[in-house]
């Protein structure tokens, strides 16, 4: 399947490719997958992936409630920070 979205990061050279059960990191030397988080059974797939300013998110649409966003940390490719997403 082909990725709905893809950035090039604003402070390093990775390139992010969104999918909708996986976010592909392409760092130059390696490829890593960051899969949708397992704290809830209402997260249904990914769905956008932005910056707001030099912070980049990932936004999960949920099966009630308002979406939610992770920020990315670009440093350690991990997710950190759930908000909801109005």
């Amino acid at each position: 399947m082909d990725s709905v979205i893809t950035l090039t990061s604003k402070i390093n050279n990775n390139k992010y490719s969104l999918y909708t059960d996986r976010i592909t990191v392409d760092t130059g030397s390696e490829t890593i997958n960051l899969t949708m988080p397992k704290e809830s059974d209402y997260y249904i797939c990914f769905h956008d992936l932005l910056y707001m300013g030099e912070k980049l998110y990932a936004v999960i649409a949920c099966r009630v409630g308002f979406d939610v966003k992770y920020e990315i940390d670009e440093k350690n490719l991990k997710f950190i920070n759930k908000t909801p997403y109005k």
